[in-house]
C-alpha cells in the first residue's frame, strides 16, 4: 500500500508542475502544429492527386472524341460530339508548376487550346446543321401552305402536293442540310497537331503524380 501511496506522492509532486510548464505548453503546442501542417501537406497531395487523375481522364477522352472526328471528317461527316466539356487543366494548371518544365507545360497547354479549339468548331458546324434542318423543314411547311392557298378545289391541292412530294424525294434533287466547307477546313488544319500526349513525359509525370499506370 505503500509503495502506491508513493507512487501517487511522486506524480502529484512532478507530474502536476510539468503539466504546468512552459516546456509542456511549448512541447503540446508543437505537436499540435506540426500534425496541423502533415494534415494539410497529406491533404493537398491527395487534392492533386485526384486533379492529376481528373487531368488523365479528361485526355484520354477529349483525344479519343478528335479521333473519332478524324475518322468521321474522311467520310465528309462531322459527328455531334463533345470534345471537351470543361478545360480543368485551364482551371488547375497552377498545381504542377514545380512538377512540369517548361517544355512538358507547353505540351499540355497545347492539347488543351488544341481540344478546345476543334470542339468549338465541332459545335458551330452541327449548330449550323440543326439551324438549316430546322430553315428547310420551314421552308418545305411553307411551300405546301402557299400550294393549298393558291389551289381552287382539294383535288387540284392534292394534285400538286403529290407532286412537289416527288420533286422533293427525286434523288437528282438534293434538299438536305449542307455544312459549309470552310469547317472541314479549319479540322484538316487543326487534327493532324494533335497527339497522345499521355505517351510524352509531360504524360507520364502527370501518371506519376495520380498514381496510375494505365
Amino acid at each position: 500500500m505503500s509503495i502506491w501511496v508513493s507512487f501517487i506522492h511522486f506524480l502529484s509532486s512532478n507530474l502536476y508542475p510539468f503539466l504546468n510548464s512552459n516546456f509542456f505548453i511549448a512541447l503540446v503546442t508543437g505537436i499540435a502544429g506540426g500534425t496541423a501542417i502533415w494534415l494539410y501537406r497529406k491533404q493537398k497531395s491527395e487534392n492533386k492527386q485526384q486533379i492529376a487523375t481528373l487531368l488523365i481522364g479528361d485526355i484520354r477522352n477529349a483525344y479519343a472524341a478528335i479521333q473519332a472526328v478524324k475518322d468521321s471528317i474522311k467520310n465528309n461527316l462531322i459527328p455531334e460530339i463533345v470534345i471537351l466539356p470543361e478545360n480543368n487543366w485551364k482551371k488547375f494548371s497552377y498545381l504542377f508548376s514545380k512538377d512540369l518544365d517548361q517544355d512538358e507545360t507547353y505540351i499540355i497547354n497545347k492539347f488543351f487550346s488544341d481540344a478546345e479549339r476543334i470542339g468549338e468548331v465541332v459545335k458551330q458546324a452541327n449548330d449550323m446543321f440543326l439551324t438549316s434542318i430546322g430553315d428547310r423543314d420551314r421552308a418545305i411547311q411553307n411551300a405546301n401552305l402557299t400550294i393549298i392557298s393558291n389551289s381552287k378545289t382539294i383535288p387540284d391541292a392534292r394534285k400538286k402536293l403529290a407532286v412537289f412530294d416527288l420533286i422533293l424525294n427525286d434523288p437528282g434533287i438534293s434538299v438536305s442540310p449542307y455544312t459549309p466547307s470552310g469547317f472541314y477546313t479549319k479540322l484538316n488544319n487543326y487534327l493532324p497537331d494533335v497527339q497522345d500526349i499521355l505517351n510524352t513525359s509531360a504524360g507520364l509525370k502527370l501518371k506519376m503524380i495520380a498514381k496510375v499506370r494505365f
